[in-house]
């Protein structure tokens, strides 16, 4: 299991994120969490290592993903 996270700030209503060594992992899982007040925020599904969240305000972002295995199989401490 590998985990991304950090923190934004939309501008213009998106925010873009790149996730470094993505090659090796799948079964991306995105959370998104306002800071401060309520907010409406969404993502894009994450492709080629990239997604992007829009919505207005501040966030913090935190993504799960497997490992993928040599045989093609993922691996997930979690036995899922």
């Amino acid at each position: 299991m590998r985990f991304y996270k950090g923190s934004g700030e939309t501008v213009k209503g998106k925010y873009e994120i790149t996730l470094h060594n993505h090659e090796y992992y799948e079964k991306f899982n995105v959370q998104i969490t306002p800071i401060g007040a309520h907010g409406d925020f969404y993502t894009t599904e994450v492709k080629d290592g990239k997604f992007t969240i829009y919505g207005e305000g501040k966030f913090y972002w935190f993504v799960s993903c497997e490992t993928k295995r040599d045989d093609g199989t993922f691996y997930s401490e979690w036995g899922y």
